[in-house]
């Protein structure tokens, strides 16, 4: 048997303090089921109350109002904790307003002695609990007796309204690091719109057969200014099956939200990928994915150098003394570049768009010492969201860990 630390003991729930209880959710709240109204009543123009149908309109914290309905059936209030009560169970949301639920979702009131914060980031931290629970074989779903009967730790009211204010401090400076995020986003998409068609300092300017752009800027072919020994070619068609002392095989979704981490990469055969020298990888080449989700860019970093592609996506190796990769890294990420690839995408089975249509691609060509510039600007404006996203990673690592820690009690706040 397992020895307890002294004020504690074991429950349904777990090791708890002695001075905390085990209750079931009916005993400190109230529970409410949704229910959907008439489809009629379904409306775009504020009609009404906001209608939350599902986890789909769930935010981080709280949810965003996408519909209102002018005859709602279950009403909630604000501070109500909303819970998805169909796959996915167990997402939950602080709401905001006074609104209507359909039957994808439930609410959960807390008594006078409750706080409501802490009862959040209890069942926040139910959630595989509940998932456990739901039952279902089209969809799994929870019903209102699983709700009312779900146990969980219940402190002090002091101790409550404590590690609500804890957790909620690291949640201010989550939402605060995400704005952050967002203004530098909007930042680089406004230097991207104004530094690839004006430049660095410019006041006079010519037509060109891609808009308005600097005098003494030249417009030129992709395929005119890659590496003339490496060309612009996609990867392997047949990789075969996995080779633990193979090499790297760079698939189009390992890059098309930031970089998978190396020990979830694929590896193909010494043997198949020297067939497929041509499209091996070096560091700063350009990747475009020209079949399935078109248009997702990526530039090779350093440890992914000798690495190799799948036929899904291109490869673009800049010219050093024509351009600067960077550069066209950035510039395969702005509009221009998306307006040609509309022009030229081939719709079907999967979309996709051909080499030869790549090649031909008009790009503005600044001249090169210009080009860095623009590159470092861009480049700052990135390492910035990369910080911040780091931020944001170890704030909410730092928030898993004190909830597993505060909402047992293993720490005390009082």
């Amino acid at each position: 048997m397992i020895s307890l630390k002294e004020g504690y003991k074991n429950t349904d729930v777990g090791v708890i303090p002695e001075d905390w209880e085990v209750k079931r959710l009916e005993e400190i709240s109230n529970i409410i089921m949704g229910q959907s109204p008439n489809s009629d009543s379904y409306n775009d123009d504020k009609i009404g109350v906001p209608f939350f149908q599902g986890n789909s309109e769930f935010g981080r914290i709280n949810p965003t109002v996408k519909k209102w309905c002018s005859e709602p059936i279950k009403i909630v209030e604000p501070l109500d904790i909303l819970i998805s009560v169909r796959a996915p169970v167990g997402a939950v949301n602080i709401n905001t307003y006074r609104s209507c639920i359909g039957r994808g979702l439930g609410a959960i009131r807390a008594n006078y002695d409750t706080n409501y914060k802490y009862l959040f980031y209890v069942m926040a931290n139910s959630r595989n609990v509940l998932n456990s629970s739901a039952q279902g074989s089209t969809f799994t779903a929870i019903n209102s007796g699983d709700l009312k009967n779900h146990k969980v730790a219940i402190p002090p009211l002091k101790e409550q309204e404590k590690i609500a204010e804890i957790l909620s401090t690291v949640d201010c400076q989550i939402d605060d690091t995400e704005k952050l995020i967002e203004k530098c986003r909007v930042l680089k998409k406004g230097l991207m719109q104004r530094l690839l068609t004006k430049g660095i300092g410019h006041s006079e300017f010519k037509k060109s057969e891609v808009g308005e752009i600097p005098v003494g800027w030249e417009v030129k072919k992709l395929g005119d200014i890659v590496n003339s020994e490496r060309k612009i070619t996609y990867g392997i068609v047949q990789p075969g099956e996995y080779d633990e002392n193979g090499v790297y095989l760079i698939k189009a979704g390992d890059y098309s939200n930031g970089w998978a981490e190396v020990d979830t990469l694929f590896k193909v055969s010494n043997e198949i990928e020297n067939k497929y020298s041509r499209s091996r990888l070096k560091e700063n080449d350009i990747l475009f994915t020209i079949v399935g989700s078109v248009g997702n860019v990526a530039l090779v970093p350093e440890h992914l150098e000798g690495a190799n592609l799948t036929q899904q996506t291109a490869r673009i190796s800049i010219n050093k003394n024509i351009g600067d990769s960077i550069y066209y890294y950035y510039l395969v990420q702005g509009n221009l570049f998306k307006m040609n690839t509309n022009k030229f995408l081939k719709t079907g089975v999967q979309p996709s768009i051909n080499l030869s249509d790549l090649e031909i691609f008009k790009v503005p060509v600044p001249p090169v010492e210009e080009q860095k510039k623009i590159a470092k600007i861009l480049s700052s404006v990135d390492r910035n969201i990369k910080e911040y996203d780091n931020k944001k990673q170890r704030l909410e690592e730092l928030k898993k860990g004190l909830m597993q820690q505060l909402l047992t009690g293993k720490i005390r706040t009082i």
